[in-house]
């Protein structure tokens, strides 16, 4: 049997404090049938908005805090190829004086740079 409302098979009469009623819902169908039956001036309709909105700033936060630190990521990599660049031209300053090996290193750091 099918759950009517989402088509799951998780039915489990017995279990999870269900009392028999709601057949042909799932488990979980079942308590959020429940939920949405009490209006939003009783206690549990209360506590569930409540809980909603806790989610919704909690995922309001989690948005910013990403984009905070993408933004600072953002950052740290420009200075990072900032001081690959520095680098890399201080290197060309030391060409004439660099030994065989340096000079191949900093042909290749200008190539994947």
């Amino acid at each position: 049997m099918k759950c009517k409302r989402c088509h799951s098979y998780a039915i489990n009469h017995h279990c999870h404090g269900r009392d028999g009623s709601g057949e042909d819902l799932c488990d979980v169908c079942y308590w959020r049938n429940i939920a949405e039956k009490h209006d939003n001036n009783s206690f549990q309709g209360q506590l569930l908005e409540a809980r909603k909105r806790i989610i919704e700033l909690e995922n309001e936060v989690n948005v910013k805090h990403t984009h905070h630190a993408i933004g600072k990521l953002k950052n740290e990599l420009n200075r990072s190829n900032d001081r690959i660049k520095m680098l890399i031209a201080a290197g060309d300053m030391m060409e004439p004086f660099a030994t065989q090996q340096t000079a191949e290193l900093w042909a290749k750091a200008k190539e994947n740079k």
